[in-house]
């Protein structure tokens, strides 16, 4: 499994095992030997796991059949189902790394994550999916609820923008540079840029 998978599943197994904020088991890992582009992707993986780990889960018991895996599976699992679902990662890469990540439990475990992934990376997800929009959108029943008792002219815009990832934004100091002087784009606000790619690599 490559560096930056081993770490996110390190991470949200930490996170699981000491009842912290993947934040905080994030914010650790991040002083690790990672690169400045492996510290983004390794961000990326954790928060999209976490944000779609009620549709994730959901999948891997639809999949594999099996209403209770193995909680050392889980993680290599959710991330290999994230990439490839999510993320339109090369499906045999995602496989192959997972069941690497898995090997210390066991060759009746590994043949089970072979066989659940390669599953997965031929199924239609969205149409294994049901319609209740706690699966679909990894949401609470809750929060839905109230969702749609408050605010049910805006509870579908509520729906798709609870899991859309928003661009980067940063505002200009006026006192060192013009938002013009940068070669970015502009923001909503008039001192706003929009960042693109890792904001470590941009010497502004």
């Amino acid at each position: 499994m490559s560096r930056v998978r081993m770490v996110a599943a390190e991470v949200l197994r930490s996170a699981e095992r000491e009842s912290i904020f993947v934040d905080e088991a994030l914010e650790r890992a991040r002083s690790s030997d990672l690169s400045v582009r492996d510290r983004g992707f390794l961000t990326h993986l954790v928060y999209g796991v976490t944000r779609r780990r009620n549709t994730l889960d959901w999948l891997l018991k639809k999949i594999s059949g099996v209403r209770k895996i193995d909680n050392r599976l889980l993680n290599p699992l959710r991330i290999a189902l994230y990439e490839m679902h999510y993320l339109d990662g090369a499906a045999h890469a995602a496989v192959n790394e997972a069941v690497e990540s898995c090997r210390k439990a066991g060759k009746k475990s590994t043949s089970f994550v072979n066989a659940v992934l390669r599953k997965a990376s031929t199924a239609d997800c969205d149409a294994l999916l049901p319609e209740e929009d706690a699966v679909r959108h990894s949401m609470p029943e809750w929060i839905l609820e109230r969702w749609k008792r408050f605010y049910p002219d805006q509870y579908t815009d509520l729906l798709e923008s609870c899991n859309r990832i928003l661009p980067v934004t940063a505002r200009v100091n006026r006192l060192r540079a013009k938002r013009e002087e940068l070669s970015l784009p502009a923001g909503t606000h008039s001192d706003s840029v929009l960042l693109e790619g890792s904001v470590g690599d941009r010497p502004e």
